[in-house]
């Protein structure tokens, strides 16, 4: 009877082992990620306000987002706008046959 309860305290130590190391890791990661936000922000307004050109908002963060894609170096990993996934849409309508294998 005794082994039964066995797991009832070894689970609660490896919980609270896990929230030990594991725990500041991830804060640590939030902050850092919290910090590249905060960045994009910033150099999202000094482009807005201060830039020689005006270059619309949406082309500023779309090439943001193209860019975070680009930084996977996955070449099957790609943004497609409104306009690019219609006309990716169109292209491949009828073109595959089984499991999509060309």
């Amino acid at each position: 009877m005794r082994k039964r309860n066995l797991w009832k305290p070894v689970a609660l130590a490896s919980l609270a082992l896990n929230l030990v190391w594991i725990a500041p890791a991830l804060r640590a990661g939030s902050d850092q990620s919290q910090a590249h936000q905060e960045t994009l922000q910033y150099l999202l307004h000094y482009m807005q306000t201060l830039y020689v050109d005006e270059i619309p908002e949406e082309k500023l963060l779309e090439g943001a987002v193209r860019g975070l894609l680009a930084a996977s170096e996955d070449p099957y990993t790609r943004y497609l706008n409104p306009e690019e996934h219609r006309e990716f849409l169109s292209v491949e309508e009828g073109r595959k046959i089984g499991i999509g294998v060309e």
